[in-house]
């Protein structure tokens, strides 16, 4: 376990910002952290075609500062997931070889089919799993990732003259993974697949226990629906031809229409079977390309069929499009439920829920402390751990000035109940032997330790056995160990009636002799103790030697 995992509690921000700069969209996302998980706070839904392309980093840049700023986040972590023009992803079959090796013979093998030059890539990867073929060959599957290296720089600088710092960069397959390794409460029928329909791409991402085994990228998206309405249609009052916002109008309110009904548009009465099979050609190549893809997973790669479909992304709030996949697919088909997955905020509307299906990849990202993949440079995840490391050591210095705090607190209370008996000297003086005590417990103590990291003594063995012989009417208060001599010294009290407590301690010491880890035990002192208007307590401290051969027998 690294510095960063073991302080990873006090290290984790209680803000994270979600980010999806896209090809058309912009998706911004506040989660904040709480006892019982991720809630997403509120949401943006920036579209990106109005804004001139030279404007566009500018436009971005502006708009995660001014979210932040209406948030008042002054410290938070930025989780970004790019876009499927600058990314790629896939399963591949690689010969058997070095893990440290894989990064370069993949840049090699995928050359030719990256959207990007080989030498602008940034490459990670998630093994799926070894195999040996009938010949006794090795290779290995994997699901291959890359991300244009450019673009992540572009957008890291982007958030520096903010308050957000970046803590993960991702894609689009490696963010819907954080999903599915998070989510508890959704149904997990393995194997299953999630794709996500966007503006110009469909990621299919298809999962078996948790893992991905599948992906693939499928130049068909939302955009492709809208643009199949930008015909001439005709129509009862002459020929009609959509407007862009027209054709988006229809797909908002209607979705996929039923064949049966009309639909009002522009002052005209439509068929909705006109529309339905203006729509079709490019839905049942999306349906199409994703019944291939699912026969490649079971016939070429020989994994089970899928039995499960989450639909997400901005196709995903098409009405009837669930339907539509598990008519033509035979599956179960569903909307990814992200409300299953994180909790919602009061902030959020019932209007604003209806565009949660977009969100699915923008809070994957967010799920940082669940990925595997982080595309984030090296030397930045460098500075980050840095920070953390400093932020441990205040940590660790506000611990400690905590504990001293804590016992002045401690001892203060426990004075309380002799207020009316000591004076204000007494109090202090109290105090004073209270922490000489305490000295004097932490150095007994330091002995122990020493012995444990000198291999001499099995420290963890002897509490074991004192705890399991102990009875319930003994309390040990002190333990204290001398390495002269194999001598383990126990002082405590026994809750019990006075006429009982000397039985008890003498059949202690029997129990303790009898135990293969002590060879003898020896009742050193014992006295009565009773304050006024309590019970009388018998104190007691005992001796013991520790049977050396018989550690063996636990080990």
């Amino acid at each position: 376990m690294g510095f960063e995992s073991f302080i990873n509690p006090f290290s984790k921000n209680p803000i994270v910002v979600g980010s999806y700069i896209g090809e058309r969209f912009l998706r911004i996302a506040l989660l904040k952290r709480g006892t019982s998980g991720l809630e997403l706070d509120d949401f943006v839904i920036e579209d990106l075609s109005r804004i001139e392309e030279s404007e566009r980093d500018n436009f971005i840049k502006e708009r995660l500062d001014a979210f932040a700023k209406d948030h008042y986040i002054f410290e938070g972590d930025a989780c970004i997931v790019i876009g499927n023009d600058v990314s790629f992803s896939r399963r591949i079959n690689m010969p058997s070889m070095p893990v440290s090796e894989l990064k370069k013979a993949l840049a090699w093998e995928t050359r030719d089919t990256l959207p990007f030059p080989t030498d602008q890539a940034k490459i990670d990867f998630q093994i799926i799993k070894e195999q040996k073929d009938d010949q006794g060959v090795k290779s290995i599957d994997l699901i291959f990732m890359a991300a244009h290296r450019e673009t992540i720089n572009k957008y890291v600088t982007m958030l520096k003259d903010t308050t957000l710092t970046v803590e993960n960069v991702n894609i689009i397959t490696g963010s819907l993974s954080n999903i599915i390794n998070y989510a508890k409460n959704i149904e997990q029928e393995f194997p299953l697949a999630v794709i996500d329909i966007g503006y110009r791409h469909t990621n299919i991402c298809v999962f078996k226990e948790k893992d991905l085994i599948f992906t693939r990228t499928l130049l068909i998206g939302y955009g492709d629906i809208i643009n199949s309405l930008l015909t001439a249609v005709s129509t009862d009052s002459g020929v009609a031809q959509f407007s862009y916002d027209d054709a988006k109008k229809i797909i908002d309110k209607h979705g996929i229409p039923s064949s049966e009904g009309t639909i009002d548009i522009a002052d005209k009465k439509l068929d909705s079977e006109r529309i339905l099979s203006m729509m079709r050609p490019v839905l049942e190549n999306l349906a199409k390309e994703t019944k291939n893809s699912f026969l490649h997973l079971t016939e070429r790669l020989a994994e089970s069929p899928v039995t499960k479909i989450y639909l997400c992304g901005v196709g995903a709030r098409m009405k009837n499009i669930s339907n539509f996949f598990k008519n033509y697919l035979n599956t179960d088909t569903e909307v990814f439920p992200l409300d299953k997955v994180v909790s919602l905020s009061d902030n959020i509307s019932k209007k604003k829920r209806e565009e949660l299906p977009e969100l699915v990849s923008t809070v994957g990202v967010a799920l940082s402390e669940v990925s595997t993949v982080n595309f984030l440079p090296f030397e930045l995840r460098k500075k980050k751990r840095e920070i953390i490391e400093r932020i441990a050591l205040r940590i660790g210095a506000i611990a400690i000035v905590a504990v001293f705090f804590l016992s002045y607190v401690f001892m203060n209370l426990r004075q309380i109940n002799y207020a009316k008996r000591y004076e204000s000297m007494q109090y202090h003086k109290d105090a004073l032997v209270s922490l000489r005590e305490s000295k004097d417990q932490i150095e007994r103590m330091e002995s122990v330790i020493s012995a444990i990291k000198g291999g001499r003594l099995d420290a963890v063995l002897i509490l074991k056995e004192l705890s399991n012989i102990t009875p319930k009417n003994i309390l040990l208060e002190d333990i204290d160990y001398s390495e002269i001599g194999r001598n383990v010294k126990l002082s405590g009290t026994v809750n019990a009636d006075s006429s009982l407590a000397n039985t008890i301690i003498t059949e202690y010491i029997k129990i303790i002799e009898n135990s293969p880890v002590f060879e003898t035990a020896s009742l050193v002192s014992s006295s009565v103790d009773q304050a006024e208007g309590e019970a009388a307590l018998l104190k007691f401290r005992l001796q013991c030697l520790v049977e050396i051969p018989a550690l063996t027998v636990y080990e």
